[in-house]
This record gives structure tokens, sequence and C-alpha cells, in this order.
């Protein structure tokens, strides 16, 4: 996995099948298992399914019916689970609106899928398990947002078998994914030291110790709270920050670090520093518009950024002379408008 270089990725425009799988939930597997561990898991997953999503009508013991109030009540447990399917399926029909993939049928539907959406029914089949097998801690906002990329390539691969077991593959790698990511989505850890809130703190501290200029221009005198920007950021691995093929390069980065996600937060803070005179020039409304609708940006070069600032290879800011020029350069397009009127009057 140590050859498995970020540059790669970047040449072929997305992460393949044997990718995922690798990065995301067969390291350390030695390469004879993972066919066999894969086999199984696919098997597995249709186990679960047929477990977990009960269709009304099918066959229950007789004294079990929809007003029963037992507490191992089929029925009874189908009703409790409406509210979570019921937050499920309004966040996969908000993903990815605008790729037609993920508005059509998928070719390999599940053998007891219905004829519907696929992005509804494949996510939703996925959160669902997703949902159970973590003991029900809850599915969160955005989980779809991060499911949604993997299974993106998986299904989209051009060899049949990997389509075809796209939605159990999915799950898996959605799965081992998750218990590393899974801390940033439970509300009652947002205070503790492994929580949301302790990450945005501290990406904020590394924004103070590398550039303590715009730190305090943001934070000090716009008070711009990690909250209205770095949430969304860190929580969803910047999957709602640039379009799909961007979102899957920049993930290849963090499957194939050998830190994993130790390089997010510094992309993050890339992010910030490729448009840091913008940000300095702008007031409380500009720079929040510009950090919650963060524009195109080059991936490659945002990645080697982040790795330069990660590994001390990066310069840091000037503390004075930045923030000057971008005094100096309003000043001037001030000045220039000014000059412009003027010359229209004269004539």
């Amino acid at each position: 996995m140590k050859s498995f270089e970020q540059k790669s990725c970047f040449v072929h425009c997305g992460v393949h099948h044997g990718k995922i799988q690798d990065c995301v939930y067969l390291i350390g597997m030695e390469m004879v298992t993972i066919s066999t561990l894969i086999d199984v898991q696919r098997i597995n997953y249709n186990t679960l399914v047929d477990q977990l999503i009960v269709q009304p009508g099918t066959a229950a013991p007789k004294d079990d019916h929809p007003l029963s109030e037992s507490s191992d009540s089929e029925w009874g447990a189908f009703f409790q689970d409406n509210q979570i399917l019921a937050q499920i399926d309004k966040d996969v029909r908000r993903l990815c609106p605008e790729i037609q993939f993920f508005q059509t049928r998928t070719k390999y539907p599940h053998r007891s899928a219905a004829e519907i959406n696929l992005s509804v029914r494949v996510t939703g089949s996925d959160l669902i398990s997703h949902d159970y097998e973590i003991d029900k801690f809850g599915v969160a906002n955005g989980m779809n947002e991060v499911l949604g990329p993997i299974y993106y390539v998986l299904a989209s691969d051009p060899d049949s078998e990997w389509a075809e077991f796209a939605e159990a593959d999915s799950f898996y790698c959605f799965q081992q994914l998750m218990s590393e990511i899974k801390d940033n989505f439970i509300k009652t850890l947002d205070d503790s030291t492994c929580g949301i809130e302790s990450t945005m703190s501290s990406f904020h501290a590394l924004l103070a110790s590398f550039d303590p200029t715009l730190h305090d221009h943001l934070v000090g005198r716009l008070a711009i709270r990690p909250q209205f920007y770095a949430f969304r950021w860190l929580s969803l691995l910047l999957s709602q920050e640039f379009s799909l093929p961007d979102v899957i390069n920049l993930w290849d980065s963090f499957f194939a670090d050998p830190m994993r996600f130790s390089l997010l937060p510094y992309v993050c803070l890339a992010m910030l520093e490729r448009r840091r005179e913008e940000l300095l020039e702008g007031d409380f409304a500009d720079c929040l518009r510009l950090l919650q609708n963060y524009s195109e940006t080059d991936i490659v070069q945002l990645v080697l950024l982040a790795q330069d600032i990660r590994d001390g290879r990066a310069c840091r800011p000037n503390e004075d002379i930045p923030a000057k020029q971008g005094s100096i350069a309003k000043t001037a397009r001030q000045l220039s408008k000014r000059l412009r009127g003027l010359t229209i009057l004269k004539k």
C-alpha cells in the first residue's frame, strides 16, 4: 500500500474499485484472502438486508398484528423504524440531484428491491443496514454524502461483476469508513475530546499557528466561528465542497495517505491559504460566502500544498505584508473607479 501514491490516483482521475477496497477496508489483509473475504461479506450483506428490511404483508406470527403492544412485535418494530426510514428517505433523495447517475434505476437491483429510484433504494438500504450494525446510534444528516462517492465509484466499474455487487461492497466500505469518522456524527460526543467540536477547535488552532494574521482577521475581527463552515468541511470529508470527480480525487489522497485522515485539516487549511487575499479583504458576509461556497480549484495543487504544510515544507505567510497588500489593492481599485468616473464627467 505504501507504493500506492497520490499522483497515480490523480492521473487516472478517480478511484477504481480495487483502490477503494484496498484503501478503505482491506488494509492489512493478505491478497490471497481478499477474494474470499469479499464473497463472504456479500453473502452477509444479503442476509442482513433480508433481516432488517421488513416488507408489510409478509408472514408474521398469528398473535402479531399492527395493533400489538408486545415488545417483540415485528409490526411494532416496523412502525418504530418509520422515523429512521423517513429521515433516510429525505436525505438520499437530495443526494447529487444534478448527476443523472443518481436519478436512474440501477441495472443490478437487490433481489428484494422494489422498482424505485436508484439512489433512494441503494443508499437507503446501505444506511438502514449501517444504522442497525452500529446499535442504532442514529442516522445523521450527511451520511448519504459520505456513501455517495463510494457507491458511484463501485457501481460505475466497467467490470460487470464489480458493478453487480456495488451495493454490498459499498456497504462494507462505508461501514469501515464510518468506524473511523463516526464520532463526528454522534451528538453526545460533540463536546468530548474525540467529537466534532474538538476537531474544529484543533483546526482553528492549526490556522492560528500557521497563519495568525488570517486567524485574527477571521476569528478576532469578523467573529467567524468554525461551526459556520468547518463543521461541514471536516465531518463530511469535503464531499459537499467540490464536484464529484474532484471529491473522488481528493479521497484518493486521504485513503492512500499512511496517516489516513490526518491530512484532512491541512487540506482545509490549504483551502483558506489559496483564498487568503480574498479573505483578508472581505467583510463578514464576503468571507462567509466564500467559505460556504468554495470556488473550483486545482485539487492536485491543493493536496500538494496541504502535504507541504503538514510536513513543514511550506513557508508561513508574512504576518504584515499580505494584509497591507490587500488593503493597498482594495484602495487602488476604489481609486481606479473614482478616476473612471471623473473621466466620464470630463467628457
